[in-house]
């Protein structure tokens, strides 16, 4: 029965904080939004840049065209995301499209250069992001959309579907407002947004993961723990080319050990074969 009460009141702390993050990421995304982004006739991207195509077309709030938009798509998440996403979603984009309208009738609009504009605006709307879907969830629209076509086109991933529909919106804005410039202004803000909320959500040093295959798995393993103080993991593998056994080892590091570390093993294993990739995040004992 304590348990009982104790995981009770856990769910209960997190759905709160839940709830508080919803909140403040969906204020700095309309703030954003109506501040920066809106008045300088530059498309954020997503179903709030096809609201802000239609308010400029035919003065329509832009906040309710955003909501009567996610409507429908919200009734697709339910089948294929299920009922507690669609909850949090509605939530999240109720709160945005009431602050859009309610900060557009308020706030003075920034009519500043575009480029800091695009800059200051893309970054409230990444860090607004981030917020949201630090507690798993998301602002819905697009990202709803490119999940269902991934369905019917599983070659193309989640990031590049959504790049597409956002390239398209992105056009079709620059055709409305009439200036090529409102495109290139985009860019530039969807390109900060997007590498902030990366760095909120992964960490903006991503880290480097190295794979070694070598016939001298523990000397050199004994080498990089010595020169770097990394552990290194040695998995058994097989050699195709050569048709011999060999040994393949694993190793976490950041940015600035890579060269060090492959210095280590060129002096330890000049035969050795090493590919270093990037990884999207590394969370552990000696890192995050």
């Amino acid at each position: 029965m304590i348990k009982f009460k104790k995981r009770s009141r856990n769910a209960v702390k997190r759905s709160i904080l839940d709830y508080i993050f919803f909140l403040a990421g969906s204020a700095l995304y309309a703030f954003g939004f109506v501040f920066f982004i809106e008045p300088n006739n530059i498309s954020p991207g997503g179903f709030t840049g096809i609201a802000a195509i239609i308010n400029y077309l035919f003065d329509l709030p832009t906040g309710a065209v955003l909501f009567c938009l996610n409507i429908p798509v919200l009734l697709l998440g339910l089948k294929k995301m299920g009922g507690k996403f669609v909850i949090k979603t509605l939530f999240i984009i109720s709160v945005i499209s009431v602050l859009i309208d309610f900060f557009s009738a308020l706030l003075p609009a920034f009519h500043g250069d575009r480029l800091i504009a695009a800059i200051f605006g893309g970054a409230l709307s990444g860090f607004g992001l981030s917020l949201v879907m630090l507690r798993g969830a998301t602002t819905g629209g697009i990202d709803i959309i490119a999940v269902a076509l991934k369905q019917k086109f599983p070659f193309l991933g989640i990031g590049r579907l959504v790049l597409i529909l956002d390239s398209i919106i992105i056009t079709l804005a620059a055709i409305c407002y009439k200036e090529i410039e409102s495109a290139l202004f985009a860019v530039v803000a969807i390109f900060i947004s997007g590498n902030l909320l990366d760095a909120m959500l992964y960490g903006s040093d991503k880290g480097r993961l190295i794979f070694i295959v070598t016939n001298k798995g523990s000397q050199v393993s004994k080498a990089i723990f010595e020169n770097l103080n990394r552990g290194v993991t040695i998995l058994p593998s097989y050699g195709a080319f050569e048709n011999k056994s060999n040994e393949t080892l694993i190793c976490a590091l950041k940015v600035n050990e890579v060269d060090n570390a492959l210095k280590t093993v060129s002096v330890t294993d000049p035969n050795a074969f090493t590919v270093v990739t990037v990884t999207g995040g590394i969370f552990g004992r000696g890192f995050k």
